[in-house]
């Protein structure tokens, strides 16, 4: 069967799959995979479906505790201008694995964008002290700037969202 191939296709991901509607036809029978359903809520958030992404990704929350999860969730709310939830979100996945530096450059990112100085400037502060690690397995999951798809960076390269907010927080002071 065509769903066998696709799911068998990768552990990790399902790159192949492009189409939406391919995606709602397997949907029945690979529902419970969180990889699945992160690829899934995340290809509708690109596509501007938002309101469906948040319900596939609740869905990828209440199976795994990634903060991915919730920071996409928070990414489609920024879309919807629910700038409240999006923060909420933001925090929820910090909370939940504090070691990660992605959630806050999100976090400082939206402060930015609604003009919120003074939080910027706390997680900006915060993000300027984040320690980073230099082990091998410490992975930052970000949204490139020129594709828009989620890649995969590791050790120093942490620093480079360090310092981008850097450069935005020198800017809010002149």
């Amino acid at each position: 069967m065509e769903w066998e191939r696709q799911y068998k296709m990768s552990k990790s991901t399902f790159v192949e799959i492009r189409d939406i509607n391919e995606y709602q036809k397997i949907y029945s029978y690979i529902y419970d995979n969180n990889d699945f359903l992160l690829d899934y809520g995340f290809l509708l958030y690109k596509n501007k479906r938002y309101d469906k992404s948040i319900q596939i990704l609740s869905e990828g929350v209440q199976i795994s505790n990634d903060p991915i999860f919730l920071i996409l969730i928070g990414m489609n709310y920024e879309k919807k201008h629910k700038y409240d939830l999006a923060e909420s979100f933001y925090k929820e996945a910090f909370n939940r694995v504090p070691n990660r530096i992605h959630p806050l450059y999100r976090m400082a990112l939206l402060y930015y964008k609604i003009k919120d100085k003074e939080r910027f400037d706390t997680v900006a502060k915060k993000i300027m002290n984040f320690p980073i690690y230099k082990l091998e397995d410490v992975v930052a999951i970000i949204e490139s700037k020129t594709s828009g798809v989620f890649s995969v960076k590791k050790d120093g390269e942490i620093s480079d969202l360090k310092n981008e907010i850097v450069l935005i927080y020198q800017s809010t002071k002149n």
